[in-house]
């Protein structure tokens, strides 16, 4: 989710190339309301937090989770992934009452990209390629991806009005709002509601958000109006699928 209006892709440039950046051949694939060309010191005076190794020509995205804050491109699976709302679910059903949470499943997709230019001069992913990764072993594809396998908690029977409010502020806080998944869980749980659900399916996607960013981002591959790092190009030319199966109980009535 987008917020305080801040693009999605940035792109950090010189005032120069800020200002005539339009006039180079494919440029037009550059004109989305998601992406800014932008100065490091504009971006920061408009009070965002940037890596502080950023530099002229790196591709920065809005981190989904953290308010006006940037991150490399290429540095999402560290700091999106590792730091995900996987945690942020677990600090819900603990509010929600739930007796325990286990990941039942795991896979990986990775879609291979290829850019091209439409008519109406946008950028685009072509049909991609879809290569499966078979998760054979759970216990290394987790460990890999810094989650918890599963949580035991004491449960609580009823939802106090307290707890369940306080599930809908992690809600607001981790901007968890369009994710129907987690909110359709809050809602069953209302306090005033007696006949409670006992158990529950989830389906997390863990990149969902990084995903629309490449989406955005990819124009740049076909703009070639910038000089991107090869790390940053090979960040926009796929997009990574981690999807996760949860059970999660809750305590009889």
């Amino acid at each position: 989710m987008n917020n305080n209006n801040f693009p999605l892709v940035v792109c950090l440039a010189t005032p120069e190339r800020k200002a005539n950046y339009q006039w180079f051949e494919g440029s037009v694939a550059l004109k989305d309301p998601n992406i800014k060309i932008e100065t490091l010191e504009d971006l920061q005076n408009r009070g965002c937090t940037t890596p502080v190794d950023a530099k002229t020509n790196d591709l920065l995205i809005l981190h989904p989770y953290e308010q006006n804050k940037y991150i490399h491109i290429e540095d999402v699976e560290s700091a999106i992934i590792k730091a995900s709302k996987f945690f942020k679910y677990k600090e819900i059903l603990q509010e929600l009452g739930a007796l325990s949470y286990n990941v039942v499943s795991g896979n990986m997709r990775i879609y291979k990209a290829e850019t091209d230019i439409n008519v109406d001069g946008k950028a685009f992913f072509k049909t991609p390629v879809e290569s499966k990764v078979d998760v054979k072993n759970k216990e290394d594809f987790f460990s890999k991806m810094g989650f918890g396998l599963k949580a035991t908690f004491d449960g609580v029977r009823t939802v106090s009005e307290e707890s369940y409010n306080n599930a809908w502020s992690l809600i607001e806080k981790y901007r968890l709002q369009d994710d129907e998944c987690i909110v359709s869980l809050v809602r069953a749980r209302n306090p005033h509601i007696e006949n409670h659900q006992r158990t529950e399916h989830l389906r997390y996607e863990a990149m969902h958000e990084f995903n629309n960013c490449v989406d955005v981002a990819v124009a740049f591959n076909v703009a070639k109006v910038f000089d991107l790092s090869a790390k940053i190009k090979h960040a926009i030319s796929e997009k990574v699928d981690y999807s996760l199966e949860i059970d999660v109980a809750f305590p009889e009535q």
